[in-house]
């Protein structure tokens, strides 16, 4: 059997050199960590992040906190959204389809000002669109700093050739996003110019109109579209909330983390320095013995 000195000699010089750049490594993190008298370990933190120093620890602990903060105003704005959600829903849908009702009956409809109480419903739908959260519109997507996000829902029809329209919609068509983690985003913005809207508003105006056929079936349409506006805003909600959970979990033991590194006992830390020393000095040992063999072999 013949052995391959050089080929051999070659792998265990490399796999030396490799062992050695580790222990390099981890003497001179050790090296640091001693010479600010802070920290004796590394550990993975739950799985989500490893942490290599307190500095960085420090450095996630702010953007921890910092992303906190932002689901949180992003889920009060959600909250806001929802209140508006539930006021056309429970509130105005509510007293429109008891009108469109009545509006129906011929014995009621002779003595009822149909018209003057769409329009009070109009005045309410109108004014829940133009809803604001911290002095911007909710309702307007992109165009959040605009006074009106609808405007003309009393006086003007937005039924064009039978088809309800959003001719009464001041804002721009972008989806309002954000990003509530490093991994997902949520499309949270819901804009005036929705379907629903449009169907709810249309309804009032086919009732302002006579057509009180299409008022119902319009209103009815509406409902079922805010129910599941509604609905979207709820798993978003849900979203972000489990977010602020899990960040503020994460932040919790960030916290005991740097506060182990900062009362770390540093004589304990000297002892895996003198072992990494005698590693290394005997790392440096055998390379310097394989490169003299490995040599010797090529000479021969």
């Amino acid at each position: 059997m013949t052995i391959d000195f050089r080929r051999t000699t070659h792998l265990f010089n490399n796999l030396a050199k490799s062992n050695m750049n580790g222990m390099q490594t981890k003497l001179f993190k050790l090296s640091e960590q001693v010479e600010v008298g802070k920290i004796t370990s590394y550990q993975d933190m739950a799985g989500k992040v490893q942490i290599d120093s307190l500095l960085s620890m420090k450095d996630l602990q702010v953007s921890l906190n910092s992303k906190i903060k932002n689901n949180e105003l992003l889920g009060t704005k959600l909250q806001e959204m929802d209140r508006v959600l539930r006021g056309m829903l429970e509130d105005v849908m509510r007293d429109s389809l008891k009108l469109s009702m009545e509006a129906n009956n011929p014995g009621i409809t002779q003595c009822l000002p149909v018209q003057a109480l769409a329009e009070s419903q109009l005045s309410k739908i109108e004014a829940l669109l133009n809803s604001s959260f911290g002095g911007q519109k909710l309702f307007a997507g992109s165009k959040t700093n605009i006074n009106q996000a609808v405007s003309g829902i009393v006086t003007t029809t937005n039924i064009v050739n039978n088809i309800p329209t959003a001719n009464y919609y001041n804002g721009d068509e972008v989806v309002l996003t954000d990003s509530i983690s490093t991994t997902q985003n949520i499309a949270y913005g819901i804009k005036a110019s929705d379907a629903a809207f449009q169907n709810f508003i249309a309804a009032h105006h086919y009732m302002i109109a006579g057509d009180q056929v299409n008022a119902s079936s319009y209103l009815q349409i509406a409902k079922d579209q805010l129910s599941d506006l509604l609905i979207q805003v709820g798993v978003h909600s849900k979203s972000i909330e489990d977010q602020v959970y899990i960040d503020e979990k994460a932040t919790l033991l960030l916290m005991e983390h740097i506060s182990d590194a900062e009362d770390v006992d540093i004589t304990l830390v000297f002892p895996q320095i003198t072992l990494l020393e005698t590693q290394l000095r005997a790392a440096f040992m055998l390379t310097n013995r394989l490169s003299e063999l490995s040599l010797v072999n090529y000479l021969k």
